[in-house]
């Protein structure tokens, strides 16, 4: 019960703060320590395409000659 009567007290505490100074004051943010995040990956041009995938060709060829994967 006594969590109750505290967060009725800071609720009311908000309100008459707001009552008191309703202008909003934005907060200025740091952008010097902002690092933003990117999910997708790059997009290849084709000669990078190609080579990747003769890169993956060459390592399953290897692969196959040492024996480690079945055909």
């Amino acid at each position: 019960m006594s969590c109750i009567l505290q967060i009725e007290s800071i609720y009311k505490k908000a309100h008459e703060s707001i009552r008191a100074d309703p202008a909003r004051v934005k907060k200025q943010k740091d952008t010097a320590n902002i690092v933003k995040k990117r999910w997708n990956r790059a997009k290849l041009s084709l000669s990078e395409r190609k080579n990747r995938i003769a890169q993956k060709k060459e390592s399953w060829k290897k692969k196959l000659e040492d024996g480690d994967v079945d055909a």
